[in-house]
């Protein structure tokens, strides 16, 4: 689904979601996981510690998607940086 076709709850959830992960990864980036607290995220994202309980459960559940969220960044820069490569040892 392209962000033209989505509605304006849909593109404003999004960005609330966006927002709150790359906060998460300041925050544990700068604290590490044990003493990053959901209330530290909110305040670096700039929302209250409720609006991120409302897209992820825990910490934990913050995390993974952040990790997830990373790892198929360097999934899709790997292809693309591959997908011109020709010979298998380059």
């Amino acid at each position: 689904m392209n962000a033209h076709s989505l509605t304006r709850k849909e593109r404003d959830r999004q960005l609330r979601r966006s927002d709150i992960l790359d906060a998460a990864g300041r925050i544990f980036a700068r604290s590490g996981f044990e003493n990053a607290t959901i209330q530290d995220i909110a305040k670096e994202a700039q929302y209250a510690a409720g609006t991120v309980y409302l897209y992820f459960k825990d910490k934990e559940s913050l995390y993974f998607s952040l990790l997830e969220e990373k790892l198929a960044d360097i999934i899709s820069l790997v292809k693309k940086k591959t997908s011109t490569v020709s010979d298998a040892r380059k």
